[in-house]
């Protein structure tokens, strides 16, 4: 059974999972009449695929909120992870107390991992330190997740939103009087092989 845990936004993204002159070619559109949309939709497919794939593509700082420690290891449930820069246990209702690097390993960093989430555990010469069990999550590891660049970010991702993003444009309800066409194939296919993407 999956461990609950609460995830909070620090730093937003600083990249798109698509550039717009990629997407434009893709979509064959060769002015800027609609530049603005297509920003908007970039963005919002970014958003879409995050909760969708539970993946976080795009490099941004998250707090990561769990509820205990388990044994052999804890999880850190986001994907991909690019670094933990801290692992903190909270004191009281307002202070966490960060736990010692030097007291833990992470493994699954570096956009790795043999399973679809990275986990962390103490050394051989430490323990996990106490928490509070007044509060439903009492410890906090603050993680940068993601791809640094766009161009990082693999091709099938990629090509999930610009076909995301097609299948929108195609089914624009205020402006086209055509019965709304089923997702394609090729989309759906894209979408359900990118759920069960791991970093191995």
């Amino acid at each position: 059974m999956s461990e609950p845990f609460r995830i909070e936004v620090t730093t937003a993204p600083t990249i798109d999972i698509i550039n717009r002159a990629s997407l434009k070619s893709f979509l064959r559109i060769y002015h800027a009449e609609h530049d603005h949309e297509l920003d908007e939709l970039i963005q919002a497919v970014g958003e879409l695929m995050q909760g969708e794939l539970d993946l976080h593509l795009r490099r941004q700082t998250v707090d990561v909120f769990l509820a205990r420690f388990t044994h052999p290891f804890t999880r850190i449930p986001v994907a991909p992870l690019s670094s933990v820069t801290g692992i903190y246990r909270q004191v009281d209702s307002e202070t966490y107390e960060e736990w010692s690097s030097s007291n833990y390993e992470v493994r699954g960093d570096g956009l790795v991992s043999t399973d679809r989430y990275p986990f962390f555990r103490p050394t051989d010469q430490a323990t996990y330190p106490s928490v509070s069990n007044t509060t439903p999550f009492p410890i906090k590891v603050t993680c940068v997740v993601g791809y640094e660049t766009e161009g990082a970010i693999p091709e099938k991702f990629k090509l999930q939103a610009k076909h995301a993003i097609a299948h929108h444009c195609e089914n624009r309800g205020f402006v086209s009087d055509r019965t709304k066409t089923p997702v394609p194939m090729t989309a759906e296919s894209l979408r359900a092989q990118n759920a069960l993407q791991t970093f191995d």
